[in-house]
């Protein structure tokens, strides 16, 4: 009778699938993903649908063709019509310790070593002594990461083929002797997404030293806690994770030492937007230095980082969760948790990273700069060459200096610094390429600034009487607001009304002391840019600054009211997203300020020099994002471009119209639309407005936004108030001082922009998201023969009833049901989603708090 095992089924399950097909006359190839594929046998497959992969160390195979597939045994029973026993009996007592596969390809060979190293520990006393004496002697923990021991027993599997030996000495699997590096180590492997090795950790169990494959060290380890987790603890050692992750702390990762911490690291917590990080380095003075080292750099790329301090007496993590006889303690999940409570910031604070960072001053053909905690000089700046960067740069980090003459410009210069500064400094290349390139940036910066002063700046405009005359007519339209609108369609903008007074009306408020602010909404090709070049160009060129891009120094080092009652527009919001603490300090605070800390040239003492930039500004930008910071989103009106069917034959409309012999007569007429306006602008000034009927005014405050959201509803009533100013008397107080009133006009105007603005800030569901809900709504009310929640759908039906494309579909029914107002079920043997609507609750108006124009004029009677 059979002795069946568990542990021999798995066996047979782990053996090489591959090799057993072609000893069958199956050929198969190989995959650069580490897959094979052939021809099946089970059908007249005459293009390869047969493939086999390994999969948490268990050859499985499937014909895409005739929808077979399984494990080693299945494909037996079927290619040969064999019994479950037949097969056991046959298969069950093969070794997996067979000779390593002759191929020339290091990686397959390497996961097979690591794979023996693994059956080689599930099976060695000796090993699992020593990790139970450091308290992981665990199978699932074994298992989960491919844990081994190195017995020497490679040697005797290897082939006789010195191509691969070479390779294996090259990677650090054999010594230059030909023994093995890892002997009588326990290994742990770090792998990447298709479990292929890309690195390898050896303990030596006798010497206790550590090793590692050569080169520079690759991947990282417990790559998937990183996609599963916002936040992760990042331990110096690997055995150090292993116990973290054993004691119940999935989200652990860890460096290969104190300075082991990589590029693939940082690449890896971007990508998978980590928020925190959590340093549990050694409780030794190195441990913290490069905790502190860390944890600056950690923070100057945008992370949170907290120290985890063990208590005094305990060396590192593993030590932790072992009994400590002098302290008579022991470690568990729950104290180490209360660490985590614990943990305190570290590292730069936004404020210090934007303060310290960048061009710190420049002087006479010499400029410092600050990246962390590096130090640069750059001296023999030559202002009047645009092309020439050919300087003597100083770096200096704790008391570590280097020296250098090169062409920033120069590739291979730039490589020659950066080899020679991250081997005495200890720092990732990666990293003094960047400030290299920060620093080019900043020199260019600097020439163009110092190019621009010499140059004297053009005289303000001067408007002839005549230009005075009509710009005054405009300005004292009955019809003023209708009048815009139509001007803003002659300069080129069709439709989207609201937004085009908002968007004008915010570009005017400029010249106020509290300015409106506006980000447009929309995905691409939708206009966006073209909006706001049209209000950009009605505005006089002086009182504008429009950018692709602004860094987070840049604003600070412009002078000190060249952007003070101007418009600030940026073409997209990605161009602005690193000054946005500036950009949002300008229109809170009015100003910016920098302090810095520079050498006194003729005392040899530091001191400490202020720069200040005078605001208030008018800010306008663009984005494709809907889901954007709350911190800027309270302080601008969010416009939301209206992506619809009609608003597309408009907008196609017009561009026929410009090719016809009427729309060629308009264009002609754009230029002194344009002048009109400019002119206009140039002529309203700045004066005190008064709102009084401000105590009969009541707004929502059901929400703690709206302390925010009625300061901007109250601005854009003095902004309409401003923009009629030739229509309203001016007043002087008891001062003598001049003013004008808001009139009713002025609020109704601004309650009807308000009830499309606001409401859409508060919304869960805004801009395309909501037209796309909306409209899916209708057409599912018309389809549905029975309620809406039963009324299944597809996305491709999704696509065909709307006419859209699929990218943009997947996208906005996966912001719905995240939202909640779709549910979706998904297939787990492939095939498409199906999608169920679920309606939406009425939900108050938003703005059904703020007093009506009607209510306001009767309670003035």
């Amino acid at each position: 009778m059979l002795n069946v095992t568990y542990e021999n089924i798995s066996q047979i399950k782990r053996l090489n699938l591959p090799e057993i097909l072609q000893s069958k006359g199956i050929h198969l190839k190989r995959n650069s993903n580490g897959s094979y594929i052939g021809q099946c046998p089970f059908h007249d497959d005459k293009n390869p649908s047969l493939s086999a992969s390994l999969k948490n160390d268990i050859w499985l195979w499937h014909c895409f063709g005739c929808h077979k597939g399984g494990t080693l045994i299945d494909f037996l029973r079927l290619l040969e019509g064999r019994t479950f026993k037949e097969i056991y009996k046959d298969y069950s007592k093969t070794s997996i310790e067979r000779p390593v596969v002759m191929s020339k390809d290091i990686q397959s060979v390497l996961n097979q070593i690591i794979r023996l190293y693994h059956n080689i520990l599930c099976e060695n006393d000796k090993a699992q002594e020593y990790l139970k004496a450091r308290g992981l002697l665990d199978r699932d923990l074994i298992n989960t990461f491919k844990l081994g021991y190195s017995n020497g027993a490679v040697l005797d599997l290897l082939p006789n083929d010195e191509a691969i030996k070479s390779n294996l000495k090259d990677i650090g699997i054999l010594n230059e002797k030909g023994n093995e590096s890892f002997y009588k180590s326990i290994t742990v492997p770090i792998f990447d997404e298709n479990e292929n090795a890309l690195g390898l950790y050896g303990r030596n169990i006798e010497r206790k030293s550590h090793l590692y494959l050569k080169g520079p060290h690759k991947g990282i380890f417990n790559h998937k806690a990183i996609k599963a987790f916002d936040e992760v603890i990042l331990t110096e050692a690997l055995f150090d994770a292993l116990t973290l992750y054993k004691q119940g702390f999935k989200n652990v990762t860890s460096s290969y030492g104190t300075n082991g911490f990589t590029g693939d690291h940082l690449k890896a917590f971007k990508e998978n937007k980590v928020e925190r990080v959590y340093i549990a380095y050694d409780n030794d003075t190195s441990g913290e230095t490069q905790t502190v080292n860390l944890a600056k750099d950690l923070t100057r790329e945008g992370f949170e980082a907290r120290r985890i301090r063990l208590p005094e007496g305990i060396k590192d993590i593993n030590d932790y969760f072992r009994y400590n006889r002098g302290l008579d303690f022991i470690g568990t999940y729950g104290t180490f948790a209360n660490l985590i409570k614990e943990a305190k910031k570290i590292g730069y604070s936004a404020t210090q990273r934007r303060r310290e960072e960048g061009l710190l001053n420049y002087e006479d053909g010499c400029a410092n700069f600050r990246y962390a905690d590096v130090l640069y000089e750059i001296k023999g700046i030559d202002i009047k060459s645009a092309s020439d960067l050919r300087v003597v740069i100083l770096a200096e980090r704790g008391g570590c200096r280097h020296q250098d003459r090169l062409d920033l410009y120069s590739a291979k210069t730039r490589g020659i610094f950066v080899n020679h500064v991250s081997k005495k400094f200890n720092l990732d290349k990666t990293r003094i390429e960047e400030n290299l390139l920060n620093i080019i940036e900043g020199l260019e910066n600097i020439k163009r600034d110092e190019l621009d002063k010499a140059e004297s700046k053009p005289s303000r405009y001067q408007m002839t009487d005549e230009e005075e005359k009509e710009a005054k007519e405009f300005l004292k339209s009955s019809s003023l607001i209708d009048k815009i609108v139509t001007d803003i369609e002659k300069a080129g903008y069709v439709g989207e009304r609201v937004n085009k007074e908002i968007a004008y009306l915010a570009a005017t408020s400029r010249k106020l002391e509290k300015p409106l602010s506006c980000i447009i909404i929309s995905q691409s090709s939708s206009g966006k840019s073209h909006l706001m070049e049209t209000i950009a160009c009605l505005m006089p060129d002086e009182e504008v600054e429009f950018y692709s891009r602004i860094t987070p120094q840049s604003l600070y080092y412009m002078g000190r009211d060249d952007l003070k009652h101007k418009l600030l527009i940026v073409d997209e919001r990605s161009g602005s997203e690193e000054a946005d603490y500036a950009v949002r300090t300008l229109q809170t605070r009015h100003r910016l300020t920098l302090a810095y800390p520079v050498k006194d040239p003729n005392t040899g003492r530091m001191k400490t020099i202020v720069v200040e930039m005078s605001g208030p500004i008018s800010f306008i930008e663009s984005s494709t994002k809907e889901a954007l910071n709350p911190e800027n989103t309270s302080r601008s009106f969010q416009l939301y471009l209206d992506e619809s069917e009609e608003q597309t034959k408009k907008v196609q409309e017009y561009q026929r119209f410009i090719r016809s012999l009427d729309g060629w007569k308009l264009l002609d007429k754009r230029a002194s639309v344009i002048r009109i306006h400019n002119n206009a602008q140039r002529l309203l000034k700045p004066i005190k407005i008064i709102i009084p009927f401000i105590d009969r005014i009541k707004f929502p405050s059901r929400w703690i936004r709206t302390r925010r959201d009625q300061d901007r509803f109250l601005s854009l009533i003095e902004a309409v108030t401003f923009l009629y100013q030739y229509q309203r008397p001016i007043k002087q107080d008891q001062r003598g001082k001049p003013y004008i009133e808001s009139s009713l006009k002025d609020y109704e105007i601004a309650y009807n922009l308000a009830g499309r603005a606001l409401l859409d800030t508060l919304e869960d569901l805004q801009g395309s998201t909501k037209a796309f809900y909306e409209a899916l709504e209708t057409t599912i009310k018309r389809k549905a023969t029975e309620s809406l929640e039963k009324f299944t759908f597809k996305r491709r039906d999704a696509r065909e009833w709307m006419r859209l494309p699929d990218h943009y579909v997947k996208r906005k029914l996966a912001m719905l049901e995240e939202l909640e107002y779709v549910s979706c079920e998904r297939s787990y043997k492939g095939g498409s989603f199906t999608y169920r609507f679920i309606p939406r609750l009425t939900r108050e108006n938003y703005i059904s708090g703020l007093t009506h124009p009607k209510d306001l004029q009767k309670s003035g009677t």
